[in-house]
């Protein structure tokens, strides 16, 4: 898949704008606040149907319009495919090919694309959930059944949840059970997918890391589960059910259940120190960096086609040595990257802002 032609109308900064783009590596560069970011969240927005900097429609907007508009050409195995996405306050109205898509999950079956940008640092650093949000979007990338069970174990979750809360009818016990089984069945799943995909993405992640570092610096992931895991699928649901049973006198007294796959973790450490809270900023950048493109061939590797890469200000706080090496990782790929500093050679180069 390459993305041949973006143009943006009434887009964030943009009035009207139109860029071509090269099959390889696309660098923007341009002074701060000119506009670089905004064109990788629009072909993220094009691929995606979603921001990665935002949930509102109404920050896609240029100010003082009504709606943006993007329109974006991609060859997609020899096809030429042509995306238009209106924006408004209240809705995106998504069109490949002059085609009304019903709804964002059909949509994102068309196109991948993998995202790094400086605020995923924070996976490392910030709370768990980042790190569940960070292997949940990852996993869902290349299992798209991961992503449905997901949103039926939270849908059941906030089910029970409520149940806790309130204790209400005199079939409490029995519904109670009902819940304890689907969550059960979804949260074991779920463990395993996440059990799996982990330890793929430590296996290259590790190998890049030593790579980026110079083989200063050792990266380790590991999951870390509320309830028990073990290998075997039935057994996992057994321990799954029964652990939500012993817990429930706890859950009761704090209204909310305690444990389960929205309480897991995921252990990233340097040199077998926790990245959280021992690792420098430069070794946290080169782990995420190394999470990020092992998660690239692990969307290959599933998906048996090259997502497109957008890695904004990567280059920012990297030695040549670290710079080359991904420049020449990703050679292969069709990468868009943001740069208000340095240019390596050789890569195409947009100018915005002059």
């Amino acid at each position: 898949m390459i993305v041949q032609k973006l143009r943006l109308y009434n887009y964030r900064n943009f009035s009207d704008i139109s860029l071509d783009f090269c099959d390889g590596l696309n660098l923007i560069k341009g002074r701060n606040a000119s506009g670089k970011t905004n064109i990788l969240e629009a072909i993220n927005v094009a691929l995606k149907a979603k921001s990665f900097k935002t949930n509102s429609n109404s920050h896609l907007i240029k100010f003082g319009e009504d709606s943006a508009r993007i329109v974006m050409d991609v060859n997609d195995d020899g096809f030429e495919d042509k995306i238009d996405i209106t924006i408004t306050k209240d809705e995106k109205i998504l069109n490949v090919n002059e085609a009304y898509v019903n709804t964002v999950k059909e949509y994102n079956e068309y196109f991948e694309c993998i995202v790094f940008r400086p605020d995923d640092l924070k996976i490392i650093k910030e709370s768990k959930s980042l790190r569940r949000k960070f292997l949940d979007e990852s996993i869902s990338g290349v299992d798209k059944y991961y992503k449905s069970t997901l949103k039926e174990y939270n849908k059941v979750l906030e089910e029970r949840n409520k149940l806790i809360k309130n204790r209400y009818g005199e079939y409490f016990n029995e519904q109670l059970r009902a819940l304890n089984i689907q969550l059960s069945d979804s949260g074991s799943y779920i463990m395993h997918k996440r059990k799996s995909y982990v330890k793929r993405l430590e296996l290259i992640a590790k190998n890049i890391c030593n790579n980026l570092s110079d083989d200063f610096d050792e990266l380790d992931l590991e999951n870390v589960f509320s309830i028990e895991y073990v290998d075997d699928l039935k057994d996992q649901k057994n321990l799954y059910y029964r652990s939500l049973m012993n817990n429930t006198q706890k859950d009761l007294e704090n209204r909310q259940t305690n444990l389960g796959i929205h309480r897991d973790d995921l252990d990233i450490s340097v040199n077998n120190r926790p990245a959280k809270f021992f690792a420098s900023q430069a070794q946290i950048r080169t782990a995420i960096l190394s999470m990020k493109l092992a998660q690239l061939d692990l969307s290959r590797f599933y998906n048996d086609r090259l997502p497109i890469i957008l890695l904004d200000d990567v280059f920012s706080e990297l030695d040549d040595y670290r710079i080359n090496y991904i420049i020449k990782y990703i050679k292969d790929y069709q990468a868009f990257l943001t740069t208000s500093e340095r240019s390596p050679e050789g890569i195409f180069t947009i100018k915005i802002g002059d």
